[in-house]
């Protein structure tokens, strides 16, 4: 709130960043990231995104965002994704998604 600039160590220490590297590897991480991500199901990302989105533009409170994520992601469907998904994620496996074709 003070504006105050912070380092890359402070800011994964206070929660503001979740990680850090070593300089000049941001794109690469970052694509790494991405191609990790898209081996999500798709529903299961897009109700995510929604979900965020609303908590930070819409809740009027913690307890309303997770509302909202609650009633919109209790869907079999898309539960049934996520089970896929964390499984994928678990055994390392998954479709290979390529962001390449956007560099």
């Amino acid at each position: 709130m003070t504006g105050r600039p912070v380092d890359a160590k402070e800011a994964q220490n206070i929660g503001l960043a979740n990680r850090v590297v070593p300089k000049g590897k941001a794109l690469e991480t970052a694509v790494e990231l991405a191609n990790l991500i898209s081996t999500y199901p798709m529903d299961s990302l897009i109700a995510e995104r929604k979900s965020v989105y609303n908590a930070v533009f819409n809740a009027e409170s913690f307890h309303g965002a997770l509302e909202y994520e609650y009633r919109r992601g209790c869907k079999l469907k898309i539960v049934k994704d996520a089970i896929a998904g964390s499984k994928k994620f678990v055994d390392g496996a998954g479709r290979k998604g390529s962001f390449d074709d956007y560099l």
